[in-house]
């Protein structure tokens, strides 16, 4: 979480940065209409950001699975956990790569059971 939160406050300095040097070298600034102009500008630098801070949130998902399992040294129990959340929540266990990169925060269900199947096997 704290690593997140650090990535996340870097990114939005480097934005507002980003964001205001553009205003003043526009001659906007201090002016009203630039307000508009200032949201759409962060709205699309956010949805060019999102596949980036995804990736490297499913990193950090794929360190905490690791130490997960080096904690509880337990991978039936974790694969088993995983199945009945992804059987609850109806998730998608194999999408599509795009999707995987653009959309999700988390590994897929079967790229955690497959980690966890590879911890077991190493660690038997």
């Amino acid at each position: 979480i704290l690593k997140g939160m650090l990535v996340g406050a870097l990114g939005s300095f480097a934005a507002l940065f980003l964001l205001n040097s553009l205003v003043n070298r526009s001659g906007l600034a201090g002016d009203f209409r630039v307000i508009p102009l200032a949201l759409l500008f962060l709205l699309l630098l956010s949805l060019a950001a999102a596949p980036a801070q995804n990736a490297l949130s499913r990193v950090f998902e794929r360190q905490a699975d690791g130490a997960a399992l080096a904690l509880t040294n337990d991978p039936a129990v974790f694969i088993s956990l995983k199945q009945n959340i992804a059987g609850t929540n109806l998730a998608t266990v194999r999408p599509h790569p795009y999707i995987k990169y653009a959309l999700y925060t988390h590994p897929p269900v079967m790229e955690r059971i497959e980690h966890a199947r590879d911890f077991q096997r190493s660690n038997s």
